[in-house]
């Protein structure tokens, strides 16, 4: 015989309110937005998030725990580096994705780490698109999900869908891969060209694309 017991993800801010009891009387000084942040990677798991909090203070080494350095210690990206990464990709800048590349990886920082994040903050914007009100959903503050919000404007639903199935598949081809740093530069260079790329969704973004620069160019 034996029992089956279903645990579900404990919500965000209830994470959040342990680690301040933890930091508070650790008397470790601390901002919110950075205890925010290590909730949400620990993704509903409490031993999780506060295993990355201990990681997070030794890496301040007794000094107020920011959001800056969080991310420094956890070896992440700020969310602005992936709005200027998807910006360069959609705007073709090649070389600046390559040397956006460059600097996360001579931080010491994580390549498929890199290829995973890019991914959720792509979907991030998917859902803010459809959800007028999807902070809760996000598990983010309403100031981030209006930031966020306000971002998502500036791309096509068919664009970000095809981002990520692209990154997608490479992150599976990473995995087990020797060369990932070779992958993911070929993979930043096709997208940066489009005309490279022959799937229907791919084609189909480009006839729109030639369509709206006709339209804007008929109209002047």
């Amino acid at each position: 015989r034996c029992q089956r017991f279903d645990f579900k993800r404990i919500p965000i801010p209830t994470i959040v309110d342990r680690l301040k009891y933890i930091a508070n009387n650790e008397n470790v000084s601390y901002e919110e937005k950075a205890l925010e942040y290590i909730a949400l990677k620990g993704d509903g798991s409490m031993r999780d998030s506060i295993s990355l909090l201990d990681k997070a203070q030794a890496f301040c080494k007794g000094e107020c725990l920011t959001y800056e350095k969080a991310l420094e210690s956890l070896g992440v990206v700020d969310v602005s580096e992936w709005k200027k990464l998807l910006d360069n990709i959609k705007d073709e800048k090649t070389t600046n994705c390559i040397k956006q590349l460059k600097s996360y990886l001579e931080d010491g920082k994580d390549i498929l780490r890199f290829v995973s994040d890019f991914i959720w903050y792509i979907r991030s914007l998917i859902i803010a698109k459809q959800l007028d009100d999807g902070a809760e959903f996000l598990e983010m503050s309403k100031e981030k999900f209006d930031e966020l919000k306000k971002d998502s404007a500036n791309y096509e639903n068919i664009d970000l869908i095809f981002y990520i199935e692209e990154f997608s598949k490479l992150l599976n081809k990473m995995k087990y891969a020797e060369e990932k740093r070779i992958l993911l530069e070929t993979e930043l260079i096709r997208l940066c060209t489009p005309r490279t790329i022959y799937t229907n969704e791919a084609i189909l973004a480009r006839l729109e694309k030639l369509e709206k620069s006709a339209i804007i160019k008929y109209s002047t």
